[in-house]
């Protein structure tokens, strides 16, 4: 047999060759002649015949022990040849005792195997039996070896149901069963005690003193009510006495989630997040309240006068920077925490938690979106809808992930009603001042309240004009290309903005001309016109949005109109005054310049009187008037003086016709168009001039 890579027969021929190939002895090496160039004389070497016996015995014996040599190697041969032949016989006689030894040896594995796995089965049968007493005690004393007899109970269970071809499976599998709903009922209990005896509703004064370095301004917010209640043991701000406040403290978070875990491992998924959506949200609804936050209806928006509505839509704004900032963030912290490689629980338990949070919150925000609407609420509107605008990725954050979808989506809602009742409002306004039908005009002729109104309404409206902008621009799409604009062509090349601007400040020229016919005297119709009409251009002059808005032309048109309205003023109210001193017909005697006198005294008088109750409020237009009537007056009266000089001087009594002098008449221009208020002192002054 060949063993190793070299057989017997091998060998043995092997040593034979190395035999026959040893060098000669000594004396009998074979020099070869070195090679040379140039061979040298051979030296006859001569032997003796004694030698040459010595070398022939020498070489007979070597004969013999070579003879010797190959006949031992043969035999050798012989012999390893018949040794090889046995080796293989006897590995042939083996093979059977091999592998019976191996099958003995599975055997015994299998055997060992058997034992093991019926070891582990009596060992599962064995849990309930283990656990029983541990689950019966509860979790407070021990609640780690608590949570591991839970964990060797799920771990029967597994097998139980794995293995149900076993005869007792089902009865082991039933008992471990109610050991389970035991133990889950425990763990509920325990969740629900740790969570409620350590959540307090947040530290209103905490939360308040986070709020400058997120950067809210709480100057508007009412001060909260500082009971002891406010405070949570043990619990305080972050680390470095600074932060936000701390919800649970770690260790205990630690055994909230493991508690979470068996529960949810376990099949009480639903319980687990019930418990804690009810006692962390009743938390979170306590904490939201000591802030300030109140569920309110639409009747309790309808019964709040207007200073008090105004008051808590701006705490409202602060409410929703403060919770999105920070409450809804530290509660969405803490949820994931318990939670803790618990998805999609996680999610789905703040989720819930958080939905009542919102409800409470954004009820002001729903009474406010569905009350009745006026034009005085459009800017708190606007404030309210670029709060939630504004907040959409503070939402975003406080509120992640597809569990809490129905949130944010909560928020967006919002964001549209807002966005819906503040375009309707901007409609209602202009509305309003179209349909605004006062039939008692100002008797002054000054600006009407409602020029005043809608102009300051306007001017309000510019500081909002990117979300103006924004919520025509939304409503474009919505509606597509619907053409709300009316028939102008022209208007339809504007932006929605100025457009809309434009219609509002028509629609109240409109209403100005239709009030304009309610005064008797035409002189103050214009007056009136001019008054207000001024007004409306000097404010848009002083606004740089304004002016960008409705552009050059527009006020350089109605710069024109305010003048047509002033020369109109002029005409009609001085016109009879001038014509008494147009030179047209007179008669130069004594007679018809007293009756010239007379007549232009009258009604200078007339005018003097009734235009001392009417009002130029601008002080330029008033002193611009003022000269314009002087210049008007004036020269013809000197003129008329000075026709009439040497009549005049002739005249007795001549203080009871010319009753006043030229300065006399300027003084008393410049006293005119100062308003009621004025009326005795300048009747006081008039008096005495005609002492």
């Amino acid at each position: 047999m060949n063993r190793g890579g070299t057989s017997t027969t091998d060998r043995a021929a092997a040593r034979h060759q190395q035999h026959h190939s040893l060098p000669a002895r000594r004396g009998e090496e074979h020099h070869e002649p070195p090679a040379t160039a140039t061979k040298p004389a051979r030296r006859r070497v001569v032997i003796s015949a004694a030698e040459v016996r010595r070398l022939n015995a020498q070489a007979g014996q070597l004969r013999e022990v070579l003879g010797k040599s190959k006949a031992v190697s043969e035999e050798m041969i012989t012999i390893l040849n018949t040794f090889d032949a046995r080796l293989t016989n006897l590995e042939t006689a083996m093979r059977p005792i091999q592998a019976r030894t191996l099958a003995f040896r599975k055997a015994h594995a299998n055997i060992d195997a058997t034992i093991r796995a019926v070891e582990t089965v009596l060992d599962k049968f064995d849990i309930p039996q283990q656990v029983e007493q541990r689950i019966k005690d509860g979790p407070r004393r021990d609640l780690e070896a608590y949570l591991a007899a839970v964990d060797m109970l799920q771990e029967a269970l597994l097998f139980f149901d794995s293995h149900r071809n076993y005869k007792s499976s089902e009865g082991a599998a039933l008992q471990a069963r109610g050991l389970m709903k035991e133990a889950m009922g425990m763990l509920e209990a325990d969740f629900r005690q740790l969570l409620a005896n350590n959540s307090k509703p947040m530290d209103v004064a905490k939360i308040i003193e986070a709020m400058p370095e997120l950067g809210i301004d709480l100057a508007g917010l009412p001060p909260p009510a500082q009971t002891p209640e406010n405070l949570i043991p043990g619990i305080g701000p972050s680390k470095g006495g600074k932060g936000p406040p701390v919800l649970l403290l770690p260790t205990l978070i630690e055994r909230l989630n493991a508690v979470a875990r068996r529960m949810i491992q376990n099949g009480a998924a639903s319980v687990c997040t019930r418990v804690y959506r009810e006692v962390r949200g009743n938390v979170l609804e306590q904490s939201l309240k000591r802030l300030g936050v109140e569920m309110v209806t639409r009747d309790d928006v309808l019964r709040m006068q207007w200073e008090e509505l105004e008051t808590k839509i701006g705490n409202w704004i602060q409410f929703i920077k403060i919770c999105m900032m920070l409450v809804f963030p530290l509660e969405r912290e803490l949820c994931y925490q318990v939670f803790a490689g618990l998805d999609p629980h996680r999610e789905i338990s703040y989720a819930e938690m958080g939905d009542r949070g919102l409800s409470l919150l954004l009820s002001f925000g729903e009474a406010i979106a569905s009350s009745q609407k006026s034009p005085e609420k459009l800017f708190v509107l606007l404030d309210m809808y670029e709060t939630i605008r504004d907040s959409m990725p503070m939402v975003t954050d406080a509120f992640p992930g597809n569990a809490c979808i129905p949130c944010r989506e909560y928020l967006r809602s919002l964001q549209r009603s807002l966005a819906e009742i503040s375009r309707d409002t901007f409609s209602e306004f202009e509305d309003a001042v179209e349909k605004d039908s006062t039939r008692t005009p100002v008797a002054d002729g000054t600006v009407h309240p409602l020029t005043s109104y809608v102009i300051n309404y306007v001017k309000f409206l510019f500081d909002y004009e990117g979300t103006l902008r924004q919520l025509f621009e939304e409503a474009e799409k919505e509606r597509g290309e619907k053409d709300w604009q009316g028939g102008d062509p022209s208007a339809r090349q504007k932006p929605r903005l100025e457009v809309a601007t434009l219609r509002i400040l028509t629609v109240l020229e409109n209403n100005l001309e239709a009030k304009a016919k309610l005064y008797k005297d035409m002189a103050l119709t214009q007056l009136f016109l001019m008054n207000n009409k001024h007004y409306i251009v000097r404010s848009i002059r002083k606004s740089d949005q304004a002016r960008q808005l409705v552009g050059e032309e527009w006020i350089q048109r109605h710069r024109k109109i305010v003048q047509q309205h002033q020369a109109m003023y002029q005409k009609l109210a001085w016109s009879k005054v001038l014509g008494v001193l147009s030179p047209q017909g007179e008669v130069i005697n004594k007679n018809a310049l007293k009756e010239k006198l007379k007549v232009f005294n009258a009604a200078f008088e007339e005018q003097y009187n009734k235009q001392l109750t009417w009002t130029i409020p601008d002080a330029e237009l008033q002193k611009v008037v003022r000269q314009a009537v002087i210049d008007q007056i004036l020269p013809a009266y000197r003129d008329m003086l000075r026709r009439y000089g040497p009549v005049v001087d002739s005249l007795k009594n001549l203080s009871k016709h010319v009753k006043y002098q030229p300065e006399d008449i300027e003084r008393l221009v410049r006293q005119l168009f100062e308003g009621r208020q004025v009326v005795a002192e300048a009747s006081k002054g008039k008096a005495s001039l005609l002492k």
